[in-house]
C-alpha cells in the first residue's frame, strides 16, 4: 500500500523534472534570444548594392550588410555593440553614421560639411575629422550632442577609449604633436612631439604612438597625464553650425602650445616627491 502511494507521487514528479530539464533550453531561447556576439565580429566595406561601397559586419561566419544606399559608405570602425562609418550622403560630401547592433538602428550624426575617419567607443561615442575653414578639426558625438574639440592647427587621426580622446596636431612649424582630451575634465594636454605622434592611440589606458608595424608605448598612460595636472591646451563648448565653426577657426591665433616631454614629466614627479619629503 505504502509503495503504491510513493509510486503514485514519485513517478509524476520524476517525469515533470525530466520534461523541465529537457525543455528549459527551448524556453530560454524563446524568452531571452541570444544577442549578437562580438567575439568574432569583423567589419568592412565592399562594392555591393547599387554598385557602390556598402558597409557590413561578419558575426559567427555570417555577413550582414547594414547599408544599401545609392551613395558610397566606407571606412567602418567598431567597438562593443557599435559600428561607425562615413557615407557620401550630402552633395558628395562625407557624413558620419552610427549603427547599434543591439537595436539594429542607424543614426546619421552629421548632415553638413565634409567629415571623415570616424572612430567609435564601446559606449557608442564617436570622434572624427571635420573640415572647418581650411583645415581638419576633431569632433565628438557623446550620444546627445556634437562638440568641436580643436581649432587652429590641423588635427587628425582621432581615437577614443572611455573618458579619453586622442589625436594628432600639426603646428605652423610642421611639427606633429599628440594630445589627449579628457571628456570629464573638458580639457586636453600634450603628450609629446615627433613623427610617431601623427598616429596616436589609447589602448587599455596606455598611450601608443606610431603607425602599424612601428608602434611604441609612451612612458606614461592617459591617467598619469591628468593626475600630474599639466597645463591644458584647450577647453571646448558645444559646436554650433559649420559656419560658426569656420568663423571661430579663422579667428584662432596659431600659437604653439608648450610641449610636455617625458623628461619634463619625470622631472616634475621627482620635484613633487622632494617637496613631499621636506
Amino acid at each position: 500500500m505504502f509503495m503504491n502511494i510513493v509510486k503514485s507521487w514519485l513517478i509524476p514528479i520524476i517525469v515533470s523534472i525530466s520534461l523541465f530539464l529537457g525543455l528549459r533550453p527551448v524556453f530560454a531561447q524563446i524568452v531571452t534570444p541570444e544577442s549578437e556576439s562580438n567575439d568574432t565580429l569583423l567589419v568592412g566595406s565592399e562594392v555591393e548594392k547599387n554598385a557602390v561601397m556598402q558597409v557590413y559586419y561578419v558575426s559567427n561566419g555570417e555577413k550582414h550588410f547594414i547599408t544599401g544606399s545609392a551613395y558610397a559608405n566606407e571606412s567602418p570602425d567598431f567597438a562593443g555593440d557599435y559600428i561607425t562609418w562615413m557615407g557620401q550622403a550630402v552633395n558628395g560630401n562625407w557624413q558620419v553614421f552610427l549603427y547599434d547592433l543591439s537595436s539594429g538602428t542607424t543614426t546619421q550624426i552629421t548632415s553638413s560639411g565634409n567629415n571623415q575617419n570616424p572612430k567609435v567607443s564601446d559606449r557608442g561615442e564617436v570622434v572624427w575629422e571635420g573640415w572647418v575653414f581650411d583645415s581638419w578639426q576633431i569632433f565628438n558625438f557623446d550620444g546627445m550632442k556634437i562638440t568641436q574639440l580643436t581649432s587652429g592647427d590641423t588635427s587628425v587621426n582621432p581615437g577614443i577609449e572611455g573618458d579619453y580622446i586622442i589625436y594628432a596636431r600639426k603646428d605652423i612649424t610642421g611639427t606633429w604633436r599628440s594630445a589627449v582630451y579628457s571628456v570629464s575634465k573638458n580639457r586636453a594636454v600634450d603628450v609629446t612631439t615627433g613623427i610617431a605622434s601623427k598616429y596616436p592611440k589609447v589602448r587599455n589606458g596606455k598611450i601608443i604612438l606610431g603607425g602599424q608595424g612601428s608602434e611604441k608605448e609612451f612612458g606614461l598612460n592617459a591617467d598619469d597625464l591628468f593626475i600630474l595636472d599639466l597645463i591644458p591646451l584647450t577647453t571646448t563648448e558645444s559646436a554650433g553650425t559649420k559656419e560658426d565653426q569656420a568663423t571661430e577657426s579663422a579667428e584662432v591665433d596659431n600659437e604653439i602650445p608648450e610641449t610636455v616631454t617625458e623628461d619634463d614629466i619625470f622631472e616634475e614627479l621627482n620635484a613633487t616627491e622632494l617637496r613631499s619629503g621636506e
